[in-house]
């Protein structure tokens, strides 16, 4: 994204005149934060579920076995929020930036000639592609590089899609019932 932003980063000064916002504008963008922040609770589930306390010089040093974090114990409290302003920081300053980039790159796509096209021809891929075009054989590598990552973070919500499924279908029989 950084090597994107350089090679067409000239063309973001000519933002689209967006029309003003609606609620239907405004549900449609908070559909689209929370699908990329909802997947990532289930994993936090598992980071939790999974985390061996004995790893942790911080916790042995303050006798806490992570129990606190539901409540039973208020004396690791302090724990439980440092756990939790690492995990919030750590998700809101990696993604932010990037949704403010992508933001930019959206409002100036219907300005720029070759982002346009590479839109209506390959959606976002084809943008990223025209970004990349003045970088050369280095920008097809960075596309095949991003190809790539993108089967990483799908990795995650997907293997989260059978429990969440079974936790849902749970509940819509108990409401069935």
């Amino acid at each position: 994204m950084i090597v994107a932003l350089g090679c067409g980063g000239r063309h973001l000064s000519s933002q689209y005149v967006a029309e003003p916002a609606t609620a239907r504008l405004v549900l449609s963008y908070s559909s689209l934060i929370a699908g990329y922040y909802l997947p990532w609770s289930c994993l936090a589930s598992d980071f939790g579920t999974y985390f061996d306390p004995q790893h942790s010089k911080y916790v042995q040093s303050h006798g806490c076995d992570f129990s606190c974090c539901i409540g039973v114990l208020t004396s690791g409290l302090s724990i439980c929020r440092r756990i939790f302003w690492y995990s919030y920081l750590g998700l809101t300053l990696s993604s932010v930036p990037l949704m403010i980039a992508g933001a930019a790159i959206g409002g100036a796509v219907p300005n720029v000639p070759s982002w346009d096209a590479g839109y209506n021809s390959y959606s976002v891929g084809g943008v990223i592609g025209a970004m990349l075009q003045p970088s050369g054989g280095f920008g097809k590598f960075c596309l095949v590089l991003l190809a790539l990552s993108m089967l990483g973070n799908m990795t995650g919500s997907s293997s989260q899609a059978p429990s969440t499924s079974r936790i849902l279908s749970t509940t819509m029989a108990k409401a069935n019932a």
